[in-house]
């Protein structure tokens, strides 16, 4: 089997993350790939609140193992991110959008935060924002860049890391690691590697 440093980094065995894709989610659905042992996703976009909050029992009733929660940046819905951070998921998931400070509310709940870019510039304000730096100007190109950040570890590493490879990147899709110097997500139990 497939071991990575993501492995080590989300609690799972495998290397694979589930898409938050929106409603076409379901509790079933995330814990199942999550219990396969890769990282199962809800998406929270367009999801009612009430709904995220039955659906994020339902899921944690349903698996032990790690799984994420996926938001839309520019149509975040207020209610359910807080539903997301109280229910403090291994992973939350950023797309379309710097999350900025939404990052630091995730990691002060313990959890990992991914952001999910399609343009290099993306993803070095992604990585920017990490490390805490101005991103460079550069001119965008079509890309699926994932970059994950930890809830510890060295910042201005991750950032630097993260901002070279979506750079060096070519047209399709390649995902890029943050170091994370030991950071565990807390619903972690059997891992012992990590990934892109």
């Amino acid at each position: 089997m497939l071991r990575t440093p993501l492995c080590e980094l989300l609690g799972i065995r495998v290397p694979l993350i589930q898409a938050g894709m929106s409603l076409y989610t379901s509790p079933e659905l995330a814990s199942a790939v999550s219990t396969a042992g890769a990282l199962g996703s809800l998406g929270a976009w367009r999801r009612p609140a009430d709904q995220l909050r039955r659906d994020l029992a339902e899921l944690r009733e349903a698996t032990d193992r790690p799984f994420a929660v996926n938001h839309v940046v520019p149509d975040l819905d207020a209610d359910a991110f807080e539903i997301t951070l109280e229910a403090r998921p291994a992973l939350v998931s950023f797309a379309l959008d710097d999350a900025g400070e939404l990052m630091e509310r995730v990691h002060d709940v313990g959890s990992l935060v991914m952001q999910q870019v399609t343009t290099v510039p993306q993803a070095e304000a992604a990585a920017a924002t990490a490390a805490g730096t101005t991103p460079p100007a550069s001119p965008g190109r079509p890309l699926c860049t994932a970059a994950i950040h930890p809830v510890a570890g060295s910042a201005s590493r991750t950032g630097t890391q993260s901002a070279a490879r979506a750079r060096s990147a070519t047209p399709g899709c390649e995902a890029t690691r943050a170091s994370h110097d030991g950071a565990r997500p807390a619903s972690s139990t059997d891992s012992t590697d990590s990934t892109s």
